[in-house]
């Protein structure tokens, strides 16, 4: 280590909506110490910037959960410090300054006090300060590190082996670009977060979904993602450190239909914020920033029907483990993993991405599923359908109807299903039909009416998904022949 350009944490102030407009210092480095006044300045602004304080208690701000008692930093600090001067002793009385200004005076000046840290942790993503000044002169901890990729410069953009991964795993052009955009829109956007997750699904293992997983990893960085196999920790008691990740990977997901730990991710992918705990600290309200990619070798039938919080893909194809196209699909995973390895590379797919022009039809807020669901979510939604549900889209379908009284289907639910009209609000309900009540074909009351999904009525008039117009009256068909 050159102890003369010793790199030192950034400036901990940072522009932002609620955080006070501090000027950041031009210098990232420490000036050649060259004389005892320069080392004092530079150890000063070194210990100043690593930690905080809080309570009796110091923490070094990559360690926030490790308490140090003001002697241990001290000590702590010296190996630094020594560091910083080449391995030479330091003169005590350098050494006793440093620890005064830093740590016994008060002083506003942020590089020269160890500020008072009100034990958050928050992650700020895009955000490369570690330590966030709020307006009541304490400070949060960042939790969101730049990834180390990200500091090569300019990077030419280049979907390079990757897109050939891509391409491999996801034949079908529109899902191979919705989880594209999807990954790009969260780089494009990293300080915000999509209100749906992806999930790769395959029966057989070896089809490369963890490395997609670990492409994802490297781009949003190692730091910023958390890997658990179990979703239920992630919806558990203590998720705090789980939550403050930019990206959250679930692998081998399995879950139970209207299990808890489901209801509560469905919550944690579209909400904005949540209520978390960490041990030893009470329940805090905390800002949610975490994209969720899933993957899992089991059907995930546990998913609703008309579910719009994750995006199913079928990633099944000939080069598993045990398929005839393992040979050339195991050289190509190995070439990705090579480019894994290297931050140039890395960089070069993450500006490819930035540059990526999303899908008109692209919403990272919503995720239509009737227009943009896979044929691997139709099939999960059909096996979830009941018998008698199924009979009543049938029966509808037959028709053609785009919008029928529920006189009628009391008609039809009741003769030929044989079952209790009041089923009829929950099964069209599961078939995505609207109910509304309006007056129509002459009458001075209104009556109850079922639209079909993608359709809506107004002053009369049906208007389809595709802009097509019906006035009510043609559009309901009638049963009295039946009756």
């Amino acid at each position: 280590m050159n102890p003369t350009t010793t790199p030192i944490p950034e400036a901990d102030q940072c522009p932002r909506a609620d955080i006070i407009n501090l000027p950041i210092p031009a210098p990232n480095l420490l000036p050649e110490s060259t004389n005892d006044e320069t080392l004092k300045d530079n150890l000063i602004r070194l210990l100043a910037t690593s930690y905080v304080r809080h309570d009796t208690h110091f923490y070094h701000i990559d360690r926030p959960h490790e308490p140090l008692s003001r002697d241990n930093l001290q000590r702590s600090f010296l190996y630094q410090a020594q560091a910083v001067n080449g391995g030479q002793p330091i003169a005590k009385s350098v050494v006793k300054e440093v620890f005064d200004t830093a740590i016994i005076q008060s002083n506003p000046n942020q590089y020269r006090s160890i500020p008072v840290w009100g034990g958050s942790i928050v992650p700020y993503p895009g955000n490369p300060h570690r330590r966030i000044q709020l307006e009541s002169g304490s400070v949060v901890l960042n939790s969101w590190k730049q990834p180390a990729y990200r500091a090569l410069g300019q990077v030419e953009p280049s979907g390079g082996i990757f897109i050939l991964l891509f391409y491999r795993m996801f034949p079908r052009e529109q899902e191979r670009n919705r989880v594209l955009d999807w990954l790009a829109w969260s780089l494009q956007n990293e300080d915000k977060k999509p209100n749906w997750a992806v999930m790769l699904y395959s029966q057989s293992k070896g089809t490369g979904k963890s490395t997609i997983s670990n492409i994802a990893a490297r781009l949003f960085g190692e730091e910023n993602t958390s890997r658990q196999n179990n979703l239920e920790k992630v919806a558990g008691k203590f998720n705090g450190p789980l939550l403050t990740s930019k990206l959250i990977i679930s692998e081998e997901v399995e879950l139970r239909a209207g299990s808890e730990a489901g209801n509560k991710i469905k919550t944690l992918i579209t909400e904005s914020h949540t209520t978390t705990k960490r041990k030893g600290r009470d329940v805090e309200r905390v800002p949610l920033h975490a994209c969720f990619l899933l993957t899992s070798n089991h059907l995930p039938t546990w998913i609703e029907a008309h579910e719009r919080r994750f995006y199913v893909v079928d990633v099944s194809h000939d080069g598993h483990a045990s398929g005839p196209g393992s040979g050339n699909f195991t050289q190509l995973i190995g070439r990705v993993i090579k480019a894994l390895q290297n931050d140039s590379k890395v960089a070069g797919f993450y500006n490819w991405l930035l540059q990526r022009k999303l899908a008109p039809d692209f919403d990272a807020m919503t995720l239509n599923t009737a227009l943009h669901g896979t044929d691997l979510m139709r099939r999960i939604e059909a096996t979830q359908i009941p018998a008698t549900t199924q009979q009543l889209a049938e029966y509808i379908g037959a028709q053609e109807a785009i919008a029928i009284t529920e006189e009628d289907l009391r008609v039809y639910v009741r003769k030929t299903m044989h079952i209790n009209t009041n089923t009829i609000q929950h099964m069209m309900g599961e078939l995505g039909w609207t109910r509304l009540s309006l007056k129509w074909g002459g009458k001075d009351y209104a009556r109850a009416i079922w639209v079909a999904p993608l359709h809506t009525i107004d002053h009369g008039n049906i208007y389809g998904p595709n802009g097509s117009k019906q006035a009510v009256c043609d559009a309901l068909w009638a049963s009295e022949q039946s009756r």
